[in-house]
């Protein structure tokens, strides 16, 4: 968009400048997730900032972490296992507390919970911005992006937790090729983006 790519830090800048090296005669611009984020930042995110905060207080009215399965058991169980302690964090430490549900039918999450969120988004900075809102594009769950912009996921951990149901019916009825290919795309853009975010 004609903006000039004025970085926060020397490191984001090495990253980006390197990922411009990779390039040869054809620029491959899927090769090059740090300039991509970074745009975003600049392009989209700056100039747009409230309506960028809309859509991803959206995605925490309407996380993936809060909609549980009826059932297997094992299957609950699993979720209680990997989701319940992000939930638990989210609550003490950022003061987010959303309702739990099962099914997925929507359930409208407490209004003190989503002004709390809101607060959050507005003290980001653009850059850090542009890391949750592809997190939470990816997984669903804005707060596996804040879990990971804030350090208490790494990048398999949050893909596991995004994966979670997936990853249980694999088990039963074996993979399929194109979900084994998006789940590796997953991997590997939650593991650029956790890269971007330690930059910053």
């Amino acid at each position: 968009m004609r903006a000039e790519l004025r970085l926060p830090t020397f490191a984001m800048a090495q990253a980006i400048a390197e990922e411009w090296n990779r390039q040869t005669e054809k620029i491959n611009v899927s090769d090059m997730p740090s300039m991509a984020l970074a745009c975003t930042a600049l392009d989209r995110i700056a100039p747009n900032r409230e309506e960028m905060e809309a859509t991803l207080l959206s995605y925490g009215g309407n996380d993936l972490l809060c909609y549980w399965a009826e059932g297997p058991a094992s299957l609950l169980e699993r979720q209680r296992k990997e989701w319940q302690p992000i939930l638990d964090w989210a609550a003490g430490d950022l003061g987010v507390e959303l309702t739990v549900s099962v099914g997925v039918i929507h359930q409208p999450q407490p209004k003190e919970a989503l002004q709390k969120i809101s607060e959050i988004l507005s003290a980001l900075d653009d850059f850090r911005l542009a890391a949750l809102s592809s997190i939470a594009a990816a997984t669903n769950s804005l707060l596996v992006g804040l879990a990971m912009l804030k350090g208490r996921l790494g990048p398999d951990e949050a893909f596991s937790t995004a994966e979670l149901d997936s990853l249980y019916q694999q088990e039963f009825w074996g993979a399929d090729a194109e979900a084994e290919r998006n789940r590796k795309a997953l991997l590997k853009e939650l593991q650029d983006i956790k890269n971007f975010i330690e930059c910053i």
